[in-house]
């Protein structure tokens, strides 16, 4: 299923390694991922990023989007099918899904997401990769889950099978209010836009909402792993450190595509 970031051949697993048939190989780290991106830059999110994000996760706030993405599965696919999860981070979504779906294979752009992740799912296969070119090959997936990370349409229409189906989630515009109306005087609302491709028609669209009272180590953690916490002047976030709990709102749309015939 994995194909050769350089030459686009098959990759075999031999022991510690991936080769292909030109001799190019990707060694397998420790922790059972292995590095298919090319360039060698550190990119994607940060360690602190991270870190921040599966101590956030593990406290369980955002378990209603994963239960809400599982029971959605059960509609267009079934307990066989073949699940990539774009963008995956740290790989606390694929951790609640591959108990009903166990065919779960997963990348992301950050070498540390990706450790995170094949630590927490040993029984996964995780990659590091770009999403503009994904080593995957073509019609070898059935549903692709995009959460909060850019799509590609047209890799995705490329790695689907007919009749694949791509899963989108995204902020609604009232997602964290709460915490934005707190550190922010202007606090704004987020754009919502549905996306539309040509590769796919939309299918179904579906609300995810929650809330959930944070303590401040959380509200912390939760700064940490948005992009706040790189926009936001350290007097307003110093403000986090005046509260001892914060009620959020959790808002997500869910949209879910159909690969169109003749992509």
């Amino acid at each position: 299923m994995l194909i050769c970031p350089k030459c686009k051949a098959k990759l075999n697993k031999m022991d510690n390694t991936y080769k292909c048939p030109n001799n190019h190989s990707y060694d397998i780290s420790k922790y059972g991922y292995v590095n298919l991106l090319l360039s060698k830059t550190n990119a994607g999110d940060s360690k602190l990023m991270v870190d921040a994000r599966c101590a956030f996760l593990e406290k369980g706030y955002y378990l209603p989007l994963a239960k809400k993405l599982t029971d959605l599965l059960s509609t267009y696919i079934n307990k066989d099918s073949i699940i990539l999860d774009g963008g995956c981070g740290s790989g606390y979504y694929d951790s609640v899904i591959k108990n009903t779906y166990p065919n779960i294979i997963g990348y992301d752009i950050s070498k540390d997401a990706v450790t995170k992740a094949a630590k927490l799912n040993k029984d996964l296969l995780y990659f590091v990769a770009s999403s503009n070119d994904i080593p995957l090959e073509s019609a070898s997936i059935d549903c692709i889950i995009n959460i909060f990370t850019p799509t590609f349409a047209n890799e995705c229409a490329r790695l689907l099978h007919d009749d694949g189906i791509l899963i989108i989630v995204s902020p609604k515009d009232d997602h964290l209010i709460e915490l934005k109306k707190f550190i922010y005087e202007d606090a704004y609302l987020n754009e919502e836009n549905i996306p539309v491709f040509n590769s796919f028609d939309l299918v179904e669209s579906i609300e995810c909402i929650s809330q959930s009272d944070l303590n401040k180590v959380d509200l912390d953690n939760l700064i940490k792993m948005t992009p706040y916490f790189y926009k936001t002047s350290k007097e307003n976030l110093d403000k986090v450190n005046n509260v001892d709990t914060l009620n959020i709102t959790f808002a997500f749309n869910i949209y879910i595509y159909k690969k169109r015939t003749n992509y």
